[in-house]
């Protein structure tokens, strides 16, 4: 639920909607273009994290991506709607 909801603010941000959108975020955060639903990906990056070594937890990644990409309201540069 909080993938979904962030990444809808993601796209109101950025005026980006469906494979726009979605393709992007799935490769920045699994590294992958496709596979099972980057939802799941993550709730098993999740479980693993802290357990296996070199495994970053979905939390950890979900802050590490908002710190470097924040989401404001207001006018978007393109720099910032190049994802």
């Amino acid at each position: 639920a909080e993938f979904k909801k962030w990444a809808k603010q993601v796209g109101k941000t950025t005026g980006r909607k469906g494979k726009q959108l979605f393709m992007p975020l799935r490769l920045l955060l699994t590294g992958r273009m496709q596979g099972p639903e980057v939802p799941d990906q993550l709730a098993l990056a999740e479980a693993a994290g802290g357990k296996a070594e070199g495994v970053v937890g979905i939390e950890q990644r979900m802050k590490n991506i908002q710190e470097s990409f924040p989401i404001h309201s207001g006018a978007t540069t393109a720099a910032e709607t190049t994802v």
